[in-house]
Order: C-alpha cells, then sequence, then structure tokens
C-alpha cells in the first residue's frame, strides 16, 4: 500500500521544475504519479476537487520524440526557451531508426533502490540518464499535431488517427515538433482540459507535483486513517518540517506495534531525509 502526497504545488508558478522535480522525489525514494494516474484522478474520478492547489502538475511520465517523419536517431534534443538549457535523451540502439514514435518511461525506482531516472547536468546540458534501458517503451503511431485521440492502455498517451471528442476514451494533444521531458496534466478544470495531455510545456516551468511514498518509507503513514480516504499530506513550501516530526512522533508512539524491521527502515528513512534538509 502506498501514500500519495504532495510534494509541491503550483501556487502561481512556485512549484519545482522538471529537474526539481525529479531530483527531489529521487532523493526522498519517492515516485512521481505517472500519466496514467492523473488520468484517473482528474478525468475518472473527482479527485481533483480536493486538489486543485497542485494543478497544473508535472507528471512523472518522461517522453521523447521528433518531429512528423523524422527518425529518432541516437538521441532527441530539445531547448527551453527561456533558459537556453538544453534536454538530452539518448535513444536505445534498437529504437534509432522508428518514426512517428514517441519513448516513454516512468519515473520510478529498480529492485536495487537505484532511481530509474537522474538528470545529469552539465553547464546548459541536462541529459536524462535512464538506469535500465529496457524500461523505455516505444509508442508507434504518434500524431504530429494537437488534437483528440485514443490513449494507449499502459501510459494514457494519446496515439493514432483523430477522433471525437465525444468519446469518452478520447484524450487532447498538446504537442510540439521535438520534445524531451516530462508530461503535464491539469492546465484548467473544464472537462475537455482535464482530458488534456501536454507534451511540450517548458521544463523550467515551475509546477505542482504528487508523489507515491510507500507506507514503510513514510514511517506514520500506515497509521494515518485519512490516508485510505485518498487525502493528500502537505511535505513542501514550508510544511515539510512539521509534517516529518509529527510523522515521527507517531511512529515512536506505535513502536511497540510495529515490527523491528519496519521501525528500523523507517528510522533510518527519517535520518536521511534531515541529513538531506541540513545540506
Amino acid at each position: 500500500m502506498a501514500t500519495v502526497t504532495k510534494l509541491a504545488q503550483y501556487d502561481n508558478s512556485k512549484g519545482l521544475t522538471q529537474k526539481e522535480a525529479i531530483s527531489t522525489a529521487n532523493r526522498m525514494n519517492s515516485r512521481i504519479l505517472s500519466n496514467k494516474e492523473f488520468d484517473g484522478r482528474l478525468v475518472l474520478s473527482d479527485t481533483w476537487k480536493s486538489e486543485k492547489e497542485v494543478y497544473p502538475a508535472w507528471t512523472g511520465t518522461l517522453v521523447a520524440f521528433k518531429g512528423k517523419n523524422e527518425k529518432l536517431g541516437d538521441v532527441v534534443k530539445y531547448t527551453d526557451s527561456k533558459t537556453n538549457t538544453t534536454y538530452l535523451f539518448e535513444v536505445p540502439k534498437e529504437y534509432q531508426k522508428e518514426r512517428n514514435a514517441i519513448l516513454v518511461v516512468n519515473h520510478g525506482f529498480l529492485a536495487s533502490g537505484d532511481a530509474l531516472i537522474v538528470p545529469n547536468e552539465k553547464g546548459s546540458i541536462v541529459t536524462y540518464d535512464i538506469s535500465d534501458k529496457s524500461q523505455v517503451a516505444l509508442l508507434l503511431n504518434f500524431p504530429s499535431s494537437d488534437g483528440w485521440y485514443s490513449a494507449d492502455n499502459k501510459f494514457g498517451i494519446p496515439l493514432g488517427n483523430g477522433i471525437s471528442s465525444s468519446n469518452t476514451d478520447a484524450r487532447y494533444l498538446y504537442k510540439v515538433q521535438n520534445y524531451v521531458g516530462l508530461l503535464a496534466r491539469g492546465d484548467y478544470f473544464g472537462n475537455s482540459y482535464r482530458r488534456g495531455v501536454d507534451a511540450g510545456v517548458r521544463p523550467s516551468n515551475r509546477f505542482g507535483v504528487l508523489i507515491s511514498t510507500e507506507d514503510a518509507k513514510m514511517g506514520a503513514a500506515t497509521l494515518k486513517p485519512e490516508a485510505a480516504k485518498g487525502e493528500i499530506t502537505i511535505v513542501a513550501n514550508g510544511d515539510f518540517k512539521a509534517a516529518l516530526a509529527e510523522a515521527k512522533q507517531e511512529v515512536a508512539n506505535a513502536a511497540a506495534v510495529l515490527k523491528d524491521g519496519v521501525l528500523a527502515k523507517t528510522q533510518e528513512f527519517f535520518a536521511k531525509i534531515e541529513a538531506q534538509l541540513k545540506e
């Protein structure tokens, strides 16, 4: 079981950049919610109504694609027009000859505990290193223009030929010609906007972020009954230290009923977070 937590809220562009979102989530051993998961919150349920302050939000779904009929080649590049930072995604060899396709990988962690997506910044260039390239998926028939399309079942990415917006399975694709970065969701809350998938937002924009953390790593999260109701705990924008202190106290109160292994892992997690806060 996992708990959804608010890492950052939009708050009039006071959220996190893409790089900050990924790097922070990696340090916290927490997974950024995928595009498919956001679809469940924005379209398939009313969860969004209780978390409006988060949106627009970065998803944990990293994509890379080129323009119409272009081969993917050995690397896909995108330059942020605001910061002039160039983002690179190295294309697995078996996919380099594909055209009209999109590469996709969801943020997460390997069995070893290593982060799957790691931003490697050198000067004005950020390369997204993928720890296990077998996790990179290739989706064919990626559209060359904005419009309503059917979304694939695994990632929720619009593909194929255009369809009517009256089809409840249709999702609206916003895109640029070539891109490397996270998909964004929830610019507005009208029904059509909530169904929009944005593949072209500047990585330097500051959006909200939702993360999923295993209960053992969150410590007290398993003890909070409201977690089962889908409520969100604020751990950013000034509230993190207070939330951490409260969680530590709740774990201490429940130490007698926690298994030794769970208690030790929880205390180790808290120690790592406190060390990061002092950096």
